[in-house]
């Protein structure tokens, strides 16, 4: 059996050839994986990717007639686009220690935990980011949300995501804020622009009716 070994990634994007029992390399599109033309446009991934290796078996890399071993001839790469949405359930362990000694003081430390959107919440960031993107920026239902999180292995009500955005909108000021400012710098620019044109407009107007009188 060939064996494989893949780096760490919750999202893999590029994956090295499968291989059969004997170790052959098996393309699905028969060529080395190089880009080929097909219906619409082309695919661009950015994302970061998850490699896999894929090894022979020392007893396939030998003759099965006299032994001699094969040499390296290189590999074949292609890359295979996976799409894959995780809600992931995270646990934290903070240490705590307690004083065995009498001095002043606490009586007993705890390990600073991960930085939190909201100070007693359940959620990540990450996932407050989602949330807020996919109900504003996507216009997606509430309940579509909540059913989506549901197919992913998390159940949650929505009154508690309709809780946790609000609790949510002190982290949204500063973007408010700096939305307005670029809104108002624009609008004056274009109130600008306007004046400047209707005052053009006016002179162009008074030279034509005087030309018109004589």
């Amino acid at each position: 059996m060939a064996t494989a070994t893949a780096t760490p990634n919750p999202v893999p994007l590029l994956t090295a050839a499968p291989m059969t029992a004997a170790g052959t390399v098996i393309s699905a599109s028969g060529d080395s994986g190089g880009a080929r033309r097909g219906h619409g446009g082309g695919t661009t991934a950015t994302c970061q990717p998850s490699i896999s290796i894929y090894d022979l078996d020392e007893g396939a890399r030998c003759c099965a007639s006299c032994g001699a071993g094969y040499a390296p001839l290189g590999e074949q790469v292609f890359e295979l686009i996976d799409w894959r949405v995780v809600v992931i359930r995270q646990v934290h362990r903070r240490r705590r220690d307690r004083r065995t000694c009498r001095c002043p003081g606490p009586r007993v430390i705890t390990a600073a935990g991960p930085p939190k959107a909201i100070g007693k919440g359940r959620f990540t960031s990450g996932f407050l980011a989602r949330l807020l993107v996919g109900k504003y920026l996507s216009a997606r239902p509430l309940h579509k949300i909540t059913t989506g999180l549901a197919r992913d292995g998390l159940a949650v009500p929505d009154s508690t995501l309709v809780g946790a955005m609000r609790q949510a909108d002190h982290l949204l000021v500063p973007l408010e804020q700096g939305v307005r400012s670029c809104l108002s710098s624009r609008l004056a620019r274009n109130r600008a622009a306007a004046k400047i044109t209707r005052k053009g407009e006016r002179s162009s107007s008074r030279v034509t009716q005087k030309r018109s009188c004589a």
